[in-house]
């Protein structure tokens, strides 16, 4: 449709800008535009109860911190009684993430931290991204509230495929861009470990 097209051109824009200002070492400007696309990647009333950003004098990556961690402890709360309708826009949108972080991972540097807490958030959604190129859906009775077209259903396998290319083509990151991807899933892991532990 005519509307897809103009959001893919938007998204173009979008990653364009982002790599230009990671490039120049515009890191504030940077962050904002990938969190655009991350926040447009997330059902618009998901985000809303679970990752509203304030705007405070704290860096990016602590806001999405502590988003984040609130929204793993809190989402059966926070989910009861309203539907989450993952819409064509929020697909394109991760495609456009993902997109971003292959081909432009070198200037992604602390800004990884948000893309990836992204793809978490749609596992906590149900969709199950695998690094194998295949998918897995939440049960039925797991997130009850979740909406999501059989049509659009199609396009996370190729989702998963992007993201299993993503962490293949790490191998061609430099030193400190590496580091920077792999000290942000040092990080998430020990979050969910803590995570896990206080929810015992």
């Amino acid at each position: 449709s005519t509307d897809e097209v103009a959001t893919d051109h938007v998204l173009k824009g979008l990653q364009t800008f982002a790599s230009m200002c990671g490039q120049l070492d515009r890191t504030n400007d940077r962050d904002q535009f990938i969190s655009c696309i991350c926040k447009s990647a997330l059902p618009v009333n998901y985000y809303a109860n679970n990752l509203s950003v304030v705007q405070q004098k704290e860096s990016l990556s602590k806001t999405w911190s502590s988003d984040s961690t609130t929204s793993v402890d809190k989402k059966d709360d926070q989910m009861n009684g309203h539907s989450i309708v993952m819409t064509v826009k929020n697909i394109q949108c991760m495609r456009a993430l993902l997109n971003l972080a292959h081909c432009h991972g070198g200037i992604l540097g602390t800004s990884w931290y948000m893309t990836l807490v992204t793809l978490q958030h749609l596992t906590i959604l149900g969709l199950k991204l695998s690094s194998g190129g295949t998918n897995k859906t939440a049960k039925a009775n797991e997130i009850p509230n979740l909406v999501i077209s059989q049509s659009m259903m199609a396009d996370i396998p190729v989702l998963s495929t992007m993201l299993s290319q993503l962490f293949e083509s790490s191998k061609v990151l430099d030193d400190v861009s590496l580091h920077h991807l792999v000290d942000t899933l040092c990080r998430l892991s020990t979050e969910d470990m803590e995570n896990a532990t206080q929810n015992k």
